[in-house]
């Protein structure tokens, strides 16, 4: 695995660059090799649950986007062209330990590792991403040129959400290790000059519209949770189209009241936790007490890959149990555990600590509950 310079400050970076401005970092890891190659990658874009397509430009400047799945790359890869690929850190488990270096922004909020490779004079055009994102020079080299946000009209080209041409304020060829920030909202294009492997690591960023559906999933989970504007100390209204704005406040509450119910933030924590990966469960399970026994020997339990665990930070216990969801799966343990499985949701692989006190019995009992489901595996 790659490491990175060792004078990079996560906390520098997030106070003065993210989702303000972007970054060039020259040889942002020193040592890099390419955890896939074009093979590789043309491998999985044949699974038909892979998002995957092949962008191409002809001489005369025409585009072409095409979905896979893939079974036959002749009659696609011609011209310039670009074979893109989402999610392959499910597959590759370099690319899930690459995307983990990133990890100093939450769970929660990434989403995926593209990997493109492309021929010379190959790209997708000039756009602008709702979302930041981190690219990740591997072999060749690409021209990149970043321009300032603001007063771009997006046209739909073949499927392709292009813009017009731009200044750019940036423009740098990056080569093996080099890395680029991107925030939301900055037009950038990229231009390969040599055949080339990019490692896109993206993040998600929900918008209300995703918000206003959660809300309508919740509505329809129960009907505890439908309420009525009611007026029982209503006056004679002396002009009748006016709308006071205590009843324009009372119809908000509807609103909020539903937000602030437990039903919606637990469908809120699923959506922000679904990584929309289906895992058969485990046909040989194993018992609380084999597991005990593997661990105390210095086994590790590794999380699957693309699993991002979420819970809420400072729970407090009254009694309650302790809460997280993976993959939109809701789990709960009891208290006694929570410490133990924080250790366990925020890093990849976890190994017992045979110099500390033993975890509680039910540390055991969930962690057996998600080796069955298949989120994590025992090594």
């Amino acid at each position: 695995m790659p490491n990175i310079l060792n004078d990079f400050d996560p906390s520098q970076f997030l106070r003065q660059y993210w989702q303000k401005r972007p970054l060039l970092i020259k040889r942002f890891f020193s040592d890099f090799e390419d955890l896939l190659d074009e093979h590789d990658l043309a491998g999985i874009a044949q699974e038909p649950e892979v998002d995957s397509r092949i962008v191409s430009q002809d001489n005369a400047g025409n585009w072409r986007n095409t979905a896979g799945p893939f079974n036959d790359f002749e009659s696609v890869c011609v011209d310039a062209w670009s074979l893109l690929v989402q999610g392959t850190e499910r597959y590759i488990p370099e690319i899930d330990e690459l995307f983990e270096q990133f990890a100093f922004v939450p769970y929660w909020r990434m989403d995926d590792v593209m990997v493109s490779y492309s021929v010379p004079g190959a790209g997708v055009g000039a756009h602008i991403d709702q979302y930041d994102v981190f690219l990740i020079q591997g072999k060749g080299k690409r021209r990149w040129q970043i321009g300032k946000p603001g007063g771009f009209n997006e046209v739909d080209n073949n499927g392709l959400r292009q813009i017009s041409n731009f200044e750019p304020i940036i423009d740098v060829v990056t080569g093996p290790g080099d890395v680029i920030y991107i925030p939301p909202g900055w037009p950038h294009k990229g231009e390969t000059l040599e055949d080339s492997l990019t490692y896109s690591i993206g993040f998600r960023a929900p918008d209300t519209e995703q918000i206003t559906h959660l809300m309508i999933d919740t509505l329809h989970q129960s009907d505890k949770h439908h309420q009525r504007f009611s007026d029982p100390d209503r006056v004679i209204a002396s002009q009748p189209a006016v709308i006071e704005r205590k009843d324009i406040n009372h119809l908000k509450r509807l609103i909020t009241d539903l937000i602030e119910t437990d039903s919606f933030e637990t469908q809120l924590l699923s959506m922000l936790s679904d990584c929309h990966i289906e895992i058969e469960s485990e046909s040989d399970a194993i018992s609380i007490e084999q597991l005990k026994s593997e661990l105390a020997q210095g086994a590790i339990l590794r999380r699957r890959e693309g699993i991002k665990p979420v819970y809420v930070g400072k729970q407090v216990n009254e009694g309650k149990p302790f809460t997280f969801y993976l993959n939109g799966e809701k789990f709960e343990s009891e208290h006694s555990a929570k410490s133990w499985l924080e250790q366990l949701l925020n890093c990849k692989q976890f190994v017992l600590d045979r110099h500390v006190e033993a975890p509680p019995e039910a540390f055991f009992t969930t962690v057996e509950k998600l080796l069955e489901c298949g989120y994590y595996a025992i090594e």
